[in-house]
This record gives structure tokens, sequence and C-alpha cells, in this order.
């Protein structure tokens, strides 16, 4: 749209300057030293609305500025003639004081630009990083959880509830904790450091895998293992576990567990349970448990062992050692007590079709090649057995020291085929019922 005019008229105003001028001036011609004068000043003012007039006299004897007082047209000052005789010349200015006009508000300052977070890198060595800031991989972007566990990561300290994820390699600093979650591992997985709460660790299906330095305390297996290979546990700690601590199932060869410690695990559960158990649904073999330490100072809802071996009905354990292990009951009295400190159960056949006490096969025993060397175990609460050895064959313990309270034997053999050895403490007390036994 475009204006179209079809009238006008012009005008002309006159734009004024403010004034004021000085239309007359009365001042005595002649005064006497020191004499005060009385002067007054007549003006014409010309202002818009909101100006004031204004003036003043100076006087050049003394170098002071007198204010003029203005009422109406009307100006006045009293001033102090000179202490001398002589001349006395003053200035009278006349003026105005403008309206003080507020200044526009000040814009508003910007805010201060948000510092940019820092990027944050895994150290060298390492893909991705994770944080309780976020997980960021080489390159400090932000990356999915599920992404930064392939590994290999490092875990900065921190409490993390993952949830159900899959891991490959982490490294975590001390005081970094994973609490109710479950981790699955991957082939070539590695863990260093990490605390685990009411979390478990579940290896299936994998191999390669390496477990360190960890701590797991709450779960129901602190960790799980069914159909893997070559996995190596050192220096971990599993406590209050409610069923193992360190559970092995289904088929499994190359297993090893060293330098860990056990405490508290399986004290609610029932007897084929153990704190570290391997029991074969599938054919288990290569395994040891070695320099570990087992500690009890809680009661038993029912007879539970440390270590158990077991070999279920079709399957085969084989290739086992359980070596310098130390085992500890201190109050088991409370409770049913431990039913024994290392425990290896086969079975006497090998044919999963058969029944449970059938033995069609004189000397098939699903248990075997088991060395049990170098145990110290001392019980100050319950404990009905120190080792426990049924329907196995080829079994060895040598240089195990049992003391205590026993309630049944430091030894049993049950069912078995050539269990020997040599260097056993106590000598007395051993309870067999071997094909072929030769203990002492």
């Amino acid at each position: 749209m475009s204006f179209v005019p079809v009238a006008y008229r012009e005008v002309t105003i006159r734009v004024l300057s403010p004034s004021v001028s000085i239309t007359s001036l009365s001042v005595p011609p002649t005064v006497y030293v020191g004499q005060e004068v009385s002067l007054t000043v007549k003006i014409s003012i010309s202002l818009p609305s909101g100006y004031t007039p204004a003036g003043r006299v100076i006087d050049t004897y003394r170098n002071v500025t007198v204010p003029l007082t203005i009422s109406g047209n009307t100006a006045t000052a009293k001033l102090k003639a000179p202490d001398k005789p002589g001349t006395w010349k003053l200035r009278v200015e006349v003026g105005y004081i403008a309206p003080r006009v507020k200044p526009p508000p000040p814009k508003p300052r910007p805010p201060p630009p948000k510092p940019k977070p820092p990027v944050i890198r895994p150290p060298a060595g390492y893909s991705f990083i994770i944080t309780p800031q976020g997980c960021f991989d080489s390159s400090g972007r932000s990356v999915p959880l599920a992404t930064a566990l392939k590994g290999p990561t490092y875990v900065k300290a921190g409490r993390y509830k993952w949830g159900s994820v899959s891991a490959g390699s982490l490294t975590a600093e001390r005081g970094t904790k994973v609490v109710n979650s479950t981790l699955n591992l991957l082939n070539g997985s590695k863990l260093y450091g990490l605390d685990f709460e009411n979390s478990a660790v579940k290896a299936v299906n994998a191999s390669g895998i390496s477990v360190s330095n960890c701590y797991f305390k709450g779960a129901g297996d602190g960790m799980y293992c069914y159909n893997v290979k070559g996995v190596k546990v050192t220096n971990c700690t599993f406590e209050d576990c409610p069923h193992s601590g360190f559970y092995v199932t289904g088929p499994a060869s190359d297993v090893e567990v060293s330098n860990c410690k056990f405490i508290n695990c399986s004290v609610k559960h029932h007897w084929y349970v153990a704190m570290c158990e391997f029991f074969a649904r599938g054919e288990i073999g290569n395994v040891r448990v070695e320099n570990c330490e087992f500690y009890a100072d809680k009661p038993t809802s029912q007879q539970v062992s440390m270590v158990l071996l077991s070999a279920e009905s079709g399957y085969y354990l084989h290739d086992a050692v359980i070596k310098n292990c130390k085992f500890t009951v201190v109050d088991g009295e409370s409770g049913k007590g431990f039913a024994t400190a290392i425990y290896v159960h086969g079975w006497p056949y090998a044919d999963h079709r058969k029944p449970h006490g059938y033995s069609p096969k004189r000397g098939v025993k699903t248990a075997y090649n088991i060395r049990i060397e170098g145990n110290v175990i001392n019980s100050r609460g319950k404990l009905y057995r120190g080792i426990t050895v049924v329907y196995a064959r080829n079994v060895v313990w040598d240089r195990n020291r049992i003391s205590g309270r026993i309630i049944q034997a430091p030894f049993y053999a049950g069912g078995s085929i050539a269990v020997r050895g040599t260097g056993n403490s106590p000598r007395k007390g051993i309870l067999a019922h071997c094909e072929y036994c030769y203990i002492h």
C-alpha cells in the first residue's frame, strides 16, 4: 500500500534560543572602604518551561563569586567593598540552568559467556573414558555408555549404576563402585579395580577373560561363568555373596582363581553350594584354586562348603588343583555349620540317563585327576570335615594341615578309587570306604 496526498497547508514557526539579558544595573558610583554594597540588576527572561534563570557577580578584587538572588525580573546581590581605596571592578553574569535530562538507562550487560566445559579425554592407551559427567572417546566427544563399555576404557572414581550391560576391558581408579548392575563379559574382557555392590559379573560363552583387583559384595553370585575358556581371576575379594562368590558351571576349561579372598559367602544357602564352586553340567577341565583365603564368621543356615568341585552324572570334572589355600571357620555354633572346607564330588557312573545311586560300571567316576596340596584348614566353629572326596578317582592330597574342632573327620574318602597322599596332618581320624585308598 502507498500514501496518496490530496490536500496540504504550509506553516512557519520561529525557533528561538533560550535567552536572559540585562536591561539595567543599579550600583552606587562610589563607596567607602569596607562598606557593604547592594547591587540590583534588572533582567529580561525568555526561557522555555523547565529552564531556571541564574546569575552571579565576580569580585575581581577578592577573586570570589557571589550568586545573584533572582525574583521575577530583578536580581540582587550584597557585596563588601575593598579594604583599600582604589578602583573596584565587578563582573555581572546572567544566564540559565537547563533542566537535567535523565540519561537513558544503561543497556543491560550481556551475561558473561558460559565457560566451556573442559575437554575430557582418556589417558594414553585407552579408547574411552567413563566419568560421573559422562562417557567420552579419545577426541573428547560424548559417546553412549554402551559404546564406551566396549573398551579399552578408563573409569574415573565415582558411583555408577549401569543396569544390564556388555563390557569389554575396563580399568578403574580406586573408589569406583558399580551398584545394582550386571556386567556381561565379552571375549577378551579385562576388568581391573572395580567394586561391585549388589552387582554381578557374568561370563557366558566367552574366552580369554581376566579379572583382577576387584571387589564383589552382595550379589547372588559375585562372578558367574558358563561355557568359558581361559578365565583368570586374581587378587579379588568376594564378600557376603548369598550363593557363591565365584561360580563356574556348564562346560569350562583353563580357569584359574588365585590370591583371592572369600568372606562369608554362601552362608545362607544349602549343602551343594560353596564360596568357590565348579559344577560340571558339561565337561570341566584344567582348573586351579591357588593361594586363596576362605573365611567365615557368620552362622550358616545349611551345611555348605568353601571350595566345591562337583560333577553331575553324565559329565566329567578333571585335572583340578586346590593348592596352598587357607580355610578358617570362626563361629558356626548358632547355625548348622560348614559341611567341609574342600569338597570333591563326582558320580559313580558316566551315563546321565541312569538314576542317582545306580552304578552299572564299577570304577567309572566322573571326577578324576584331582590334586589337593598344601592347604591349611582351621576350625574354631562347627566344621564337619576338613577335606571330603566322594566318587572320584586318582585323587592326591599331600601336605594338608587340619586343626581345631572337626566334628566328624579331618579327611573323608568315600566310594573313590586311588586316593593317596603323604604328609597330611592329622594322620588319625580318617574316614575311608574306598575301593582303593592309600592315606597317610
